[in-house]
């Protein structure tokens, strides 16, 4: 986007402006969250609500869900946390802060992390803790059903943000949020579940954050009432993510855009007018 003003290497004089305009008049845009529509206005975009956001979908299971309870965590004596990630460091951050909250209040947990690469992982974890000192199983290759037996199987409690909370929820599996920065969480961070997210945004910037109202520290949400989370978790995926129903969003975007062929080709024609 930044480059989009740019047009064989020339910059093109008030190209993004005419776009947002022209997107905005026509209502031919959508976003996976209400932080897209949010900067569609600060750059002049206007006409776009919630109407705007068609999330993210995904397949919501039913004959595999499965639903998890505080009294069987208890009895094992020892929590599960499950995290899908890429071993980027803006995406190890969270992962981090969530082991460092566990270990601060001597709870008992199992860390089982699904990545792309261990030693990366390792390598950004290890500059901050010793991984040594926790139970921490690093796991590559999983994905589709294999993925998925692993989670039903073994995970507790699901951790991720975007697409990855919702291999959790869609299982019935109690998911809390993961949001994400390329630094150390402060001290004061505190937690909330998927169900909780607004507007779509399944994972924001901690700078980006104002307050931790209603958010939840990592020992109230292992003593809160799993069962609920497990079925809340589960119905926000399917009430927002499942397929059918971001299908039917965009059916019913396309009804009320405006837009057509020769908009379209007055926005590909619109620079070179200027350059030529």
């Amino acid at each position: 986007w930044s480059r989009f003003n740019y047009a064989k290497g020339i910059k093109i004089p008030f190209f993004k402006r005419k776009v947002v305009e022209i997107l905005s008049q026509k209502k031919a845009v959508i976003f996976i969250e209400y932080k897209g529509v949010e900067e569609f206005q600060r750059l002049g975009g206007f006409g776009c609500d919630n109407d705007c956001v068609v999330p993210i979908p995904f397949k919501v299971e039913k004959e595999q869900r499965v639903t998890r309870d505080s009294k069987t965590v208890a009895e094992r004596g020892k929590v599960v946390f499950g995290y899908i990630s890429r071993a980027v460091r803006w995406k190890v951050m969270p992962a981090l802060k969530l082991i460092q909250d566990l270990g601060a209040d001597g709870i008992e947990f199992k860390f089982l992390i699904y990545t792309n690469s261990s030693d990366d992982f390792k390598r950004i974890l290890s500059r901050y803790l010793d991984i040594s000192r926790y139970d921490i199983v690093f796991l590559e290759g999983f994905s589709g059903d294999k993925l998925k037996s692993s989670i039903i199987e073994s995970i507790d409690i699901g951790y991720a943000m975007g697409t990855a909370s919702l291999e959790f929820a869609s299982l019935g599996i109690p998911t809390l949020l993961a949001d994400f920065s390329e630094n150390c969480f402060p001290s004061e961070y505190k937690y909330r579940w998927l169900y909780e997210a607004e507007n779509g945004n399944v994972g924001l910037d901690i700078s980006d954050i104002s307050s931790y109202s209603g958010r939840h520290l990592i020992a109230e949400v292992l003593v809160s009432d799993l069962s609920r989370s497990s079925g809340m978790s589960y119905q926000y995926a399917k009430e927002n993510h499942d397929s059918f129903v971001v299908a039917s969003k965009l059916v019913e975007a396309t009804k009320r855009t405006e837009m057509n062929v020769l908009d379209i080709r007055s926005l590909a024609f619109f620079p070179y007018f200027i350059i030529y």
